[in-house]
């Protein structure tokens, strides 16, 4: 969701941490609607599920107790440097 951070935080004057919680509602109905949509199917390997399941909200979980407690300097750093090497990744 590189595109839209930068969609917020230039057009909405949002910041990084604002613009990562802006995201959320979204993120969620998009995923609810594919899961559903998978599981009707039956499409969804249920252990590997519910692995990334317990993964993405344990590291949700201390990704935003660190956000939270640092600075938005830093994050924009970060965020910075993330998104430069998955560009140069893609592209080599």
């Amino acid at each position: 969701m590189t595109l839209a951070t930068f969609i917020l935080i230039l057009c909405f004057g949002e910041t990084y941490i604002g613009s990562a919680g802006t995201r959320k509602p979204i993120a969620l109905a998009k995923h609810l609607t594919v899961a559903t949509i998978m599981g009707i199917y039956g499409l969804i390997i249920w252990p590997y599920a519910i692995a990334l399941l317990i993964g993405n909200s344990v590291g949700a979980f201390f990704g935003s107790r660190w956000a939270l407690n640092s600075s938005e300097k830093w994050i924009r750093w970060l965020f910075i440097a993330v998104t430069s090497v998955s560009a140069v990744k893609l592209f080599v």
